[in-house]
């Protein structure tokens, strides 16, 4: 640990480890505000803390980090103590309870200490008080799998005023003491390494829509995972089971009901009665089947059974026009208010792992399962008694938030009125919202004008039991919202009386925020609806202009998709996942370096990496995470990137610091190459979103040319560590394994590299230009075949596989550039990316349209609307049309060649890592350029007129 500790973690109630649960803790210390020069507060949490002096907000954290590495921070508090030296420390505290893709679970802890000048003022231990915040409810289902929880928010269950000095919390438990500073499962605690994120309150730019929906009579959400597993709240590896859910629909007369499921099913199976429902109706994956019931009790059966699964609500309604109520199996009447669903099962689990031994295919031939199938009653249904289990409370909710926006009974768009719009303006007179005349429920699509990062929030004045439903979308076009399938990005709030504000403390990503307001008996006040966003704290350090419009609105739109993937590491979309993927980050690393030039993070990211190998010495292709996987392809992103900011920053410290984790893990893929010289490894074998050949066992030759780059970039960085002879192996290795590629993975017929040979040594028959690229970028190609695949680069051959998204863009751009095709470079980018802003993005999309992989349907445009590994623009137009280039490490010299492509002029400003910036401009008339560039004075430019161009140069310094 980096400081000494006198204070000990604590918690509250009686669960280690509970789902979701939000707690309140208060503490108490003496320091008067004339005392208070050089306090300070030290503080770190499992899960998550929002920390308040005297009331006052104060600040947000830990970041992210491995259980052994756990992070703490520290705030300069002086300024908010109190005349008397009366202070209240409050902190609100949220445990996920389950392990996620940024989480693993541990147990629920606060830790605070605060000191003036190495004297402790107080800290958390006996004295402090805790309870449950009760407003905040436990059950609110799963954000989505790689994250934590959507929020219902009861405002008429909880005092607010709970943060203030004033408060009586004689109420409130004793905070129960778990250990000192350093105890399990915190072993060490670090000092963040990151400055804290921005937060920047923003009104929205416009109310685009109004409104008249109404939903279903009944809709809810379960938590399968857990109930089938409960072991799986423990990691985040998929899962698979056999099994059912169950519930008796009972109906006051004959009719008509329809149920269904908004975020689609597991399996077909849908049985009434024993017998099986269908045609299914809907856009994929939403399925709804309606059927004819008459009066009494129905057995609803559905087969939940999934091969593979990560863990998200699965959402189900039921609606009619004949009132209806719900009980479990296992209960009699009416249901009394429980949960109205029994599971049946599971028959057989399985877990997508590391060990071999767990990932084996899932058994659906056990008979109890199989009989299982087409039950009739309930009764019949308790036959199988050993096998049913009650649906765990805290795992179900009928506030389905989700569903209700997705599932819509009815939809009648209507003008928005004018003063409606002072909700989203900072002004003191109310939006006032009434009722609709004929009922139903009142919807408003606010568009904030981009897509943002942060958090939500609102001031209203409302009659208790008012209900505002918030809903984040990033793509909505009049009558069509791309539903995030998979995201539960979702927030329930239910008003007390009065006025009231709230701010969700939880992190999204959006652009358009669907509010929808229920319950409405009195007119609804609405003060204000804003976000306030949160990033990475950087300035627009970098710029780039030209005489092609659209390539600067691309260029504005690379930064912006940028900026909201920097958070306390670079993730991969804001939305979907907030993700620290591994080889996502070393494109986004390279792109930051030009258009905001921050480093802090670059070296945070890179140095969490090794944490994973306490997992496997290949390293996971996400940290720090419960999900055991690895992506090769994402490794090896990673040791080119380590090279890469080693270059980029001059810092030979950096390179001796993780050169060892560099060679530990390249030694270890090494051990991979097979009787041929190959790489043939078993694991999720990556490159892109497209229907290449990339099994995930065997020989695939994108990752053994990847390993090709890996190996020479790790000799250049063993070298700037100090360690040149053993670079000197790993470069032999990577020739070695380059002859190995040309030996065995070309195909003479089809003149290309083929994709794969698999497991049983066939031969793929699938080329895909992913491949050539990746060949050509890497050096594997020589001679003649370098000549063919740099012809492919300009006219891919038909039949091979297209690019399926930008973040294979980027590895095609890269081998634009290294065969001087800058204005192919230029037409794929207008191309591909025009697309996105002639939909109105103002982010960089996940993947291009036209493929199915990983999206909910193959008719949306994308999955995600923002994510980093597409941002290539950002890097590309100032790097190789501008034309900054480094040259020496730590931008000793710098090469200043500008590619003009057709372009008149181009400006633009490149961040250098210790301070100041490049500053380019050129400029083409009659056949001459015109260039000027400007520096630091001890940064030395090269500059370069186009090959076949004249013109003049004029260079600028100033001092550092």
């Amino acid at each position: 640990m980096d400081r000494k500790w006198s204070s000990s973690w604590i918690w509250g109630g009686t669960a280690e480890s509970p789902r979701n649960e939000w707690r309140c803790f208060r503490g108490r210390f003496d320091c008067r505000a004339d005392e208070a020069e050089g306090v300070n507060l030290h503080i770190s949490a499992d899960s998550r803390y929002v920390l308040y002096v005297n009331g006052v907000y104060v600040g947000r954290g830990p970041v992210r980090s491995w259980p052994k590495e756990q992070s703490y921070d520290t705030y300069a508090i002086g300024h908010l103590l109190r005349p008397d030296g009366d202070n209240t420390v409050a902190a609100l505290v949220m445990h996920f309870g389950v392990s996620n893709f940024y989480y693993l679970r541990g147990r629920g802890g606060l830790l605070a200490e605060i000191e003036r000048n190495g004297e402790v003022l107080g800290g958390t231990g006996t004295g402090w008080k805790t309870a449950k915040h009760e407003a905040l409810q436990a059950n609110s289902p799963r954000m989505s799998c790689q994250q934590g929880f959507a929020e219902v928010y009861d405002a008429r269950m909880w005092d607010d005023r709970w943060l203030e000095p004033s408060f009586d919390d004689a109420g409130w438990q004793d905070a129960s003491v778990i250990g000192k500073a350093g105890c399990m499962p915190w072993t060490n605690l670090r000092a963040r390494d990151i400055p804290f994120l921005t937060e920047e309150k923003r009104y929205p730019a416009s109310i685009a829509a109004l409104s008249r929906v109404t939903t279903p009579r009944y809709s809810a959400v379960i938590d399968l995972r857990p109930q089938m597993i409960p072991g799986s709240v423990n990691h985040a590896n998929p899962v698979g089971f056999t099994g059912y859910l169950a519930t008796v629909l009972i109906l006051q007369d004959d009719g008509d009901v329809t149920i269904g499921f908004p975020g689609g099913v597991h399996a077909d199976g849908l049985w009434v009665d024993g017998l099986p429902c269908g045609p299914w109706t809907g856009e994929p994956p939403e399925r709804y089947g309606r059927l004819r019931l008459t009066k009494g009790e129905h057995l609803v059966l559905i087969d939940v059974t999934t091969p593979s699964m990560h863990g998200w609500g699965f959402h189900l309604g039921i609606d009619g026009a004949v009132p209806f109520t719900m009980r479990s199996p296992l209960e009699s009447g009416d249901g009394n208010g429980k949960v109205p669903f029994v599971a049946v099962g599971p028959f057989d689990t399985r877990e997508d792992s590391l060990d071999d031994a767990k990932s084996r295919k899932l058994r659906t031939e056990d008979p109890e399962f199989v009989r299982a199938a087409g039950m009739s009653s309930a009764e019949q249904l308790l036959t199988l008694e050993d096998w049913i289990r009650p649906v765990d409370p805290v795992l179900y909710t009928e506030d389905d938030v989700f569903g209700a926006n997705v599932w819509k009974t009815s939809a009648e768009r209507r003008a928005v009125p004018p003063a409606y719009r002072n909700a989203i303006l900072p002004v003191p007179e109310p939006a006032v919202i009434s009722a609709f005349e004929e009922g139903g429920d009142l919807e408003l699509v606010i568009d904030l004008g981009a897509e943002s990062s942060g958090f939500v929030g609102f001031e209203v004045e409302a009659e208790e039991g008012t209900v505002l439903d918030v809903y984040g979308v990033e793509y909505w076009r009049k009558d069509y919202v791309q539903h995030t399938f998979g995201l539960d990005n979702t927030i329930r709030y239910v008003c007390r009386e009065g006025r009231q504000r709230y701010e969700s403390p939880v992190r999204r990503g959006l652009r358009y925020l669907i509010l929808t307001i229920r319950n409405i008996r009195e007119p609804v006040r609405i003060q204000e609806i804003y976000f306030r966003q949160s990033t990475y704290p950087v300035t627009d350090d970098g710029s780039f202009r030209c005489s092609d419009p659209l390539l600067g609105d691309i260029w504005e739109i690379s930064r912006h998709t940028t900026r909201l993937c920097m958070e306390d590491t670079f993730v991969d979309c804001p939305a979907y996942e907030q993700v620290f993927w591994v080889g996502d980050s070393r494109n986004e690393a390279l792109v930051n370096y030009y258009v905001f030039g921050a480093t802090e993070i670059v070296k945070r990211c890179l140095k969490l990496v090794p944490g994973s190998g306490d997992v496997t010495p290949l390293y996971l292709d996400q940290v720090p995470s419960a999900w055991s996987s690895v992506i090769p392809n994402w490794t090896f992103f990673w040791a080119i990137a380590c090279e890469e900011f080693a270059s980029h920053t001059g810092d030979a410290a950096f390179a001796a610091e993780i050169w060892p984790s560099v060679r530990h893990t390249l030694t270890h893929y090494l051990r991979y190459l097979d009787e041929s010289g190959l790489l043939n490894i078993k694991a999720w074998n990556l490159l892109d979103w497209a229907p290449m050949d990339q099994p995930d066992e065997g020989i695939v030759t994108h990752q053994n040319l990847f390993l090709v780059q890996a190996l020479r970039k790790a000799a250049l960085l063993a070298a700037a560590a100090g360690h040149a002879e053993e670079g000197s192996l790993f470069l032999a290795a990577a020739n070695r394994l380059k002859d190995a590629i040309n030996r065995h993975l070309w195909d003479e017929e089809r003149q290309a590299y083929l994709d794969c040979i698999h497991r049983d040594g066939r031969r793929s028959e699938i080329f895909s230009m992913q491949t050539q690229v990746v060949a050509y970028l890497c050096g594997a190609a020589e001679g003649e075949r370098r000549q063919v695949l740099e012809a492919y680069l300009a006219y891919p051959p038909a039949g091979f596989v297209p690019i399926g998204s930008p973040f294979m863009s980027f590895f095609y751009y890269e081998a634009l550039k290294m065969a001087g095709q800058y204005d192919l470079m230029l037409d794929d980018i207008r191309k591909n990316y025009g697309r996105m802003i002639d939909h109105g993005a103002t982010t960089c999309w996940e993947m291009y349209p036209n493929f199915a992989e990983n999206r909910a349907n193959p008719n949306m445009l994308t999955r995600s609307h923002c994510h980093a590994w597409s941002a290539a623009p950002g890097y590309f137009l100032a790097e190789s049309i501008l034309g900054v280039k480094m040259e020496k490490p730590g931008w000793e010299e710098a090469i200043i060649a500008p590619q003009p492509c057709g372009l008149a002029w181009a400006n633009g400003r490149v961040p250098l890592p210790h301070g100041g910036h490049i500053e380019v401009e050129w400029t083409v008339k009659d056949g001459r350029i015109r260039i000027r560039a400007e520096a630091p004075d001890d940064v030395r430019l090269n500059v370069r007129i186009p090959e076949g161009w004249t013109g003049e140069v004029v260079t600028a310094a100033y001092r550092r």
